[in-house]
């Protein structure tokens, strides 16, 4: 049984280095690990090929965003299995070897660890994450104390992109990641498809990795503090629909009219709060372009589905980024607008 690493580089810098060392410490396990650059212009492609000469570079030229880039990664190595790690996290000693127990012994096709902040440490950020019916990650026990927090073996819904094994030969035959996701949620839409075709994901909490608290990608990540990123607001308006569209039965879209129409109107009040409106019909109408090909893969999808979404979807309170809603009288609204969701959602569940 063999296994490679892909990672996606794009102007990280030097935390690309300790996640490609971070996997050196897992041992004489790897047929291959292979750096995927999206165009990055800082150097840190040439300081991979510095430092490992052995990882292969595979060179995209410009940003393809990660979709593509994955999926480029996944086309180059040959080996039974392969890890998809961001270019900012790092593996804990040891967690290769019980991600790959986690995924002989339960028959998942899907495993991904725990994921702890980095450098704090001792700060879960997730352990996997479950499909909230409004069409969002609900990310397991977010910011929650390690310590605190109990490290069981679960099968979830979904999982992050952060740092994810699969089983390869499975993943091309899905075709991998969908690439109309250029960045954001295309963990959540593949967790969905892979969840509905009947395949099974596991989080193994054994199993820690560190995410760089950094400051990320530019124009796209968000930290908590300062402005949230127009760019990640379109990507996220953009791929929740695309989401949504894709995978949602029939009856789910009907019954859920209500809730999101509750739901899409507070959103475009923040829209307009937050001057994303560019964002929000630039949104709209590049769903409107890709409506052809949208319903072309929802017939595929909903054909070959297994599982419904009364299995698959669940409640809470809405997963907002961490700082995203920054003042108390927001706070209070959003507290308001998780009732009444949760509400409609205990009262229309049993007719899915």
């Amino acid at each position: 049984m063999t296994i490679s690493a892909v990672l996606v580089n794009f102007n990280s810098g030097d935390t690309i280095l300790q996640a490609i060392q971070s996997l050196i410490e897992q041992g004489d396990v790897w047929d291959e690990i292979a750096v995927v650059d999206n165009g990055s212009s800082d150097g840190s492609s040439l300081e991979v090929e510095r430092c490992y000469p052995f990882v292969r570079i595979i060179a995209l030229g410009e940003n393809q965003g990660l979709s593509r880039a994955r999926n480029a990664g996944l086309a180059a190595i040959q080996s039974d299995h392969v890890l998809f790690v961001d270019d900012d996290v790092y593996l804990s000693p040891g967690s290769l070897k019980k991600m790959m127990g986690a995924l002989a012994e339960t028959g998942a096709s899907v495993v991904c660890p725990r994921v702890l902040l980095h450098p704090e440490s001792d700060i879960v950020q997730c352990d996997g994450a479950g499909i909230h019916f409004m069409g969002v990650l609900s990310m397991r026990h977010p910011f929650k104390p390690a310590a605190s927090t109990l490290a069981e073996r679960v099968m979830t819904s979904g999982f992050i992109g952060a740092c994810m094994l699969f089983d390869a030969k499975l993943l091309r035959s899905l075709g991998g990641f969908d690439e109309d996701y250029f960045f954001y949620f295309e963990d959540l839409e593949l967790s969905y498809r892979m969840t509905t075709l009947g395949y099974k994901i596991c989080c193994e909490p054994g199993a820690t990795v560190l995410h760089e608290r950094g400051s990320g990608t530019e124009n796209l990540s968000f930290r908590g503090k300062g402005a949230y990123p127009a760019r990640r607001a379109y990507f996220t308006l953009r791929h929740r629909w695309l989401t949504i569209a894709l995978h949602y039965q029939l009856r789910t879209l009907l019954l859920l009219l209500p809730a999101f129409a509750l739901y899409e109107f507070a959103a475009f009040v923040e829209v307009l709060r937050r001057g994303w409106v560019r964002e929000y019909f630039g949104a709209v109408f590049s769903l409107a372009r890709l409506a052809p090909s949208v319903l072309k893969k929802r017939a595929r999808w909903q054909l070959a589905r297994k599982v419904f979404d009364r299995d698959i979807l669940s409640a809470g309170p809405l997963p907002f980024s961490r700082g995203f809603v920054e003042d108390g009288g927001k706070k209070k609204l959003v507290v308001v607008l998780d009732a009444l969701l949760n509400f409609y959602w205990e009262k229309i569940k049993r007719w899915l």
